[in-house]
């Protein structure tokens, strides 16, 4: 389904707007934390199946993939809105 919306593209960064151009933001390092979280996480879960380890290293390192996703999926809905 084609886009149909006639209003110009908004730059301006509406979650830091007294932020000055090209300042890193807090919001940007917790999407970085939040990335290297899941990254982490996964590769870990990754080594742990090629090494043998026990179910519940599995599990952790599941359970934490699955919040940095849902953080990282819940704060880009939350932008869009």
């Amino acid at each position: 389904m084609a886009h149909t919306d006639s209003r110009p593209l908004d730059t301006t960064t509406a979650h830091a707007p007294h932020a000055p151009a090209g300042a890193v933001t807090g919001d940007a390092v917790l999407r970085v934390l939040l990335w290297a979280v899941v990254i982490v996480s996964v590769a870990i879960n990754a080594i742990a199946s090629y090494g043998g380890a026990h179910t519940a290293t599995h599990l952790v390192c599941g359970l934490i993939s699955l919040a940095g996703a849902t953080a990282l999926a819940t704060r880009a809905l939350r932008r869009r809105r």
